[in-house]
C-alpha cells in the first residue's frame, strides 16, 4: 500500500489534476501488465473520462471508465490507491464487505450497562 517507492524517473504525468506519486504509481501499476497493460495510454488518450472519475465524490462506488470497470475488487481497490488514495479506506470498507460481510466493518454495539457497572 506504500505505492511505487524507487527512485527511477518516470515520464512528466499528462495532466494536472493527477499527484505526481499517483502518476508515478500508475506508471509502476501499468508495468506490470496484466489487466493494467494499458493504464498509462488509457488515462493519456480519455483523459476527460478519468477526471470525472477523478472528481467524483466516491470514486469507488461509481462505474471506472475506459473498461476497467471489469477488474476484480481487488485490482478496483489499487486503482483507487494510485488515483484516489484519500478514498482507500471506503474502498477497504466495500472490500470486506463484498468479499466477507458487512459484520466485519460494523462497529459492536455499546453496551453501558458494562460501561458502568
Amino acid at each position: 500500500m506504500k505505492g511505487n517507492t524507487s527512485l527511477d524517473s518516470v515520464e512528466a504525468k499528462p495532466n494536472k489534476w493527477m499527484l505526481s506519486n499517483g502518476w508515478k504509481d500508475a506508471v509502476a501499476l501499468n508495468d506490470m501488465g496484466g489487466r493494467f497493460a494499458n493504464l498509462v495510454e488509457s488515462i493519456k488518450d480519455n483523459n476527460k473520462e478519468w477526471k470525472e472519475w477523478f472528481d467524483h465524490e466516491t470514486p469507488e462506488k461509481i462505474k471506472i471508465p475506459c473498461g476497467f470497470d471489469s477488474i476484480n475488487s481487488f485490482q478496483k481497490l489499487l486503482l483507487c490507491r494510485v488515483l484516489r488514495p484519500d478514498r482507500v479506506v471506503n474502498g477497504i470498507k466495500q472490500f470486506i464487505i463484498a468479499n466477507m460481510s458487512e459484520y466485519y466493518v460494523k462497529p459492536p454495539p455499546v453496551k453501558f450497562e458494562s460501561i458502568y457497572a
